[in-house]
């Protein structure tokens, strides 16, 4: 068996294994000109080089219609407009509503915007996360199925209606 603490020895070493596997012929020892030093394994191969991540703007501007379009206009205003009416039905702001807050107020609110932006535009889940404050396109996802279930047990028991209910009810009539 062959050195392998230096360079020459895992250079026979790997020849030797070739030519077992492939049939190659047998490695000639390195010439004598070649200095023989100690490597570190880390310096044995490259480092892998990972994909430069791209900045956020760029992919933000890949996902969402340029300012210029029509589309991008369409979207801006029909979602603004429905977290501005849903804010003020609510007795809210609209920063309140885009914030990450847990209170019971807030998330009923912020689940009837992502259900109205989801029914009234075409935009993506992940489109109504960014418009909204950064939420995840699950968390958008969620927060539309749970409205519908509101939406749907109002339907079944129309006796009981809930604050949010009655908003949305005085709304879909």
């Amino acid at each position: 068996m062959s050195d392998l603490s230096t360079y020459a020895g895992q250079a026979n070493h790997y020849a030797a294994v070739k030519a077992r596997l492939w049939g190659a012929k047998e490695a000639k020892e390195p010439s004598k000109r070649v200095k023989a030093r100690p490597v570190e394994p880390w310096q044995m191969w490259p480092p892998v080089r990972l994909p430069r991540i791209r900045e956020r703007s760029f992919v933000k501007e890949r996902l969402e219609p340029k300012p210029e379009s029509p589309e991008y206009v369409r979207l801006v205003t029909t979602a603004d407009t429905i977290i501005a009416e849903v804010a003020k039905a609510h007795r809210l702001t609209v920063p309140q509503l885009k914030s990450h807050r847990r209170w019971k107020e807030i998330v009923i609110a912020r689940q009837e915007v992502f259900w109205r932006l989801s029914k009234e535009t075409e935009m993506s889940l992940p489109m109504m996360g960014r418009k909204m404050g950064g939420f995840d396109h699950t968390t958008c996802l969620h927060s539309i199925r749970k409205h519908q279930q509101r939406i749907d047990a109002a339907a079944r028991e129309p006796w009981v209606k809930p604050d949010a209910m009655r908003i949305v009810s005085e709304r879909m009539v």
